[in-house]
This record gives C-alpha cells, structure tokens and sequence, in this order.
C-alpha cells in the first residue's frame, strides 16, 4: 500500500492514519524524507499535508525542509495553510511575521490561519503582543503574557491589590518573568489564607520556590524527539534490570519511561542519572510512581517493588533526542496532550496547574525535570492517555512521575 493509499483510505481512522504514515515513512531511507518534501511540495489535499506535516514535526532536524514546507503551504490557499501548524514551532521569524499580519487584516478564530496563530502564540508570544487589541481570542492572550513587558505585571497587581481576585495572581504566574516572580512573592502577606495553595503554584509557574529566591525550575528548555536507540544518551522505554514499581492492584511492572544522563544535560544536575517509570496497566490505582535511583538500582519509596519487565507502553527501546527550544521564557497557554511534544528542562507546561512535589527524603520541593506527552512517535504511538510530569531531587536522587 502506498503512502497516497494509505492516506485516502476511508475505513481507516485518524489514529490509524497517523500510524500507517509513520510505519511506512520509518520503513524508507533516511525517515522517508524525501517522499515527505516531495508530498509537502506539491500536495493539493489539506488532509493529506496535515498528516504528512505532523509526521515531519516529530523528526528532530530537517529545519531546512521544515521552513521550505512552510513557505509553500502558508502561500497557497488558506485552507492549506492550516496543514502548517505542527511546523509554526520550527519556523524563521522572518516567515511568521507576515502570517500575523495577514491574520490581523481579519483576526477571526473561523479562519484557517488560526491553527498558525495559536501556534504562534505558543512558541513566539512577541510576535503577537502588538496585536493585543485586535487579538480577543483568550486562548492567543494567555500566550502572549509569556515574557510580557513589565508595566504590564504592574497593572496586574494594581488590580489585584484593588479586588483580591486570584485570576490576577494566575496571570502574574503566566509571564514567567523575574518580575513577575518577584511581584508575587511581594503579594504574599495580601494573599488571603483560601488563596495560599493557589498562590504558591502561581509562583512557582512564575520561576520561583515559597523562599523568594529559589528557581523552580532546570533551564534551559529543550524539547525532545523519540529516535532510533544509540542516537541519543537519553533512553527510552525498553528493558530495566533490577527492581522497579509494579501496580497494587495486578501486580504488572511500571515502564521506563525516560533516563536521562546527567553529564549530557546543560541543567546543573550533579546527582546520579534521573530514571522515570509509569504504569503498564490501566488500573488506575496510584497516580504517581516514586523511587529514589541509587548506584546498584531503583529502591521503591511508595509503592510496591517488582522485578522489571520489556515495556508495553513504549514502542520497543528508543532514545530521547534534544533541541534547543524555541520559547526559553515558557509557554503560558495550558496543555491539551495527545501530540507526542516532550521537554526537558525549562517550565513545565501543565494541563492542570497544581503546586510542586516534596521530595519523599528531604522534604524538599523537587522541580519538574521533564514532560513526556502521550501521542505518535516515528515508532508508534505512545499508548498512556495524557501527560506524564517528571519530577527530580537532585540532591537525593529521587524521581517522581504523575500523570495528568
């Protein structure tokens, strides 16, 4: 079956759609990209350059393919153009800002290039903030307030200070901005006692701890790719040995998710190498795993233990590649999950915005090392529903993973 068979099929569903794509483009030479710049070139079919345009998103590299992708699909018609948005995140400067002001001419959210816009308003908020007026959609303004100019936290707590509304407490945790940080650890004192628990997630989503001078957060962001195994140092599922935790309920053994090498990452970690596991199962009995990784393994801190197994959730062993990410601030508009989007480092982008996790040995807040999103890989797809949140002591070598 051909890729254009594939993708014309109509007893296949979406999700089956996306994984004929990705098998059949992982089966050909160097990721299939030369079929993926020839489909993106010339396709005339929005359906067919949406899902071959995701495929290529996932690719790590490929930039030049990317932009020329890019360019071609925001210049034909409008409808086409929306098939682009999975690449807006690899795009130039210079190949944004005419699509902003082309939107702006008529700022609809009906319009095809609104896919672009949101886009836009995730990893290039600047881009958009002169537009504010003209940019209603609350979704596109959540984006912008990510590294929003400092007056801006300044009318936030002149308002907050007027109603107490905790909504202007959200926004200043939005800006992930010093100022912003610093504006709401100022605010403590006027934070009503109902409030206190929303305060400190707000803080902490701003880029400090309860202490006032604490980051919350690994910087820099990196964003994560799922390739073969041997690409990366950063592994991928596959086979553990020793113990690891298992379900309560059935007794299945938790994944690997993710292990990171310390010495690889630009974060400052000085402690062993980070390891995450989630469950295989869908019991749903723990929400969250919780192990400290010492020299000789995984010692269950909360939980049950259990000798690992070959992962079900993962598609065989792969390894995490990193790149640079293109919004360093930190996005401000909240997850949705489902599209195979990882990071490392940087600030977590939560479905559900809720306080840090304390270390189950010192009592610590541990910051959020990694998101690892549900969704397709050039592999497969990852088959827990949501987003897994990857916390870390550093300092005891503890790991956290929860779900949301």
């Amino acid at each position: 079956m051909s890729l254009d068979d594939i993708l014309r099929d109509p007893s296949l569903s979406v999700e089956r759609k996306e994984e004929r794509v990705a098998a059949f483009l992982s089966s050909e030479l160097d990721s299939g990209i030369d079929t993926i710049r020839s489909v993106l070139l010339s396709a005339e079919d929005e359906r067919v350059a949406h899902f071959v345009a995701n495929h290529l998103a996932l690719l790590p590299g490929y930039t030049a393919e990317k932009r020329l992708a890019i360019d071609r699909l925001t210049r034909a018609r409008e409808e086409l153009a929306r098939s682009a948005a999975s690449l807006i995140q690899f795009a130039a400067i210079e190949q944004l800002e005419p699509i902003v002001l082309e939107f702006i001419r008529d700022p609809s959210p009906r319009r095809p290039l609104f896919s672009l816009i949101f886009e836009i308003a995730v990893y290039f908020p600047g881009l958009l903030r002169p537009y504010w007026d003209q940019l209603e959609q609350g979704s596109l303004r959540q984006g912008m307030l990510s590294g929003a100019p400092d007056e801006w936290v300044d009318r936030h707590v002149a308002n907050y200070r007027a109603d107490h509304a905790a909504q202007h407490l959200e926004t200043l945790g939005r800006f992930h901005t010093p100022r912003a940080a610093s504006a709401l650890h100022e605010l403590r004192t006027e934070v009503p006692p109902e409030q206190t628990k929303a305060w400190e997630a707000f803080l902490e989503f701003a880029g400090l701890l309860e202490d006032g001078t604490t980051p919350s957060k690994f910087m820099p962001s990196l964003r994560g790719f799922v390739v073969e195994r041997g690409r990366s140092p950063h592994a991928m599922g596959g086979h553990v040995e020793g113990t690891v935790p298992i379900c309560p309920v059935c007794s299945v053994p938790t994944s690997r998710v993710l292990s990171l090498k310390s010495k690889e990452l630009p974060l400052g970690l000085s402690g062993l190498d980070p390891s995450f596991f989630w469950f295989d199962c869908d019991c749903g009995k723990l929400t969250s795993t919780n192990v400290r990784i010492t020299e000789h393994g995984v010692e269950v801190l909360i939980g049950f233990p259990g000798r690992s197994a070959e992962s079900l959730r993962m598609p065989r062993e792969r390894a995490l590649l990193l790149e640079e990410h293109p919004n360093q601030t930190g996005i401000s508009i909240k997850a949705f999950g489902g599209s195979g989007r990882h990071q490392v480092g940087g600030v977590p982008r939560w479905r559900q915005l809720e306080p840090l996790r304390y270390c189950t040995l010192c009592k610590k807040k541990m910051k959020v090392l990694a998101t690892i999103e549900s969704g397709m890989t050039p592999f497969g797809r990852l088959t827990f529903a949501g987003t897994l949140y990857c916390s870390w002591c550093d300092d005891c070598s503890v790991s956290v993973t929860n779900l949301q």
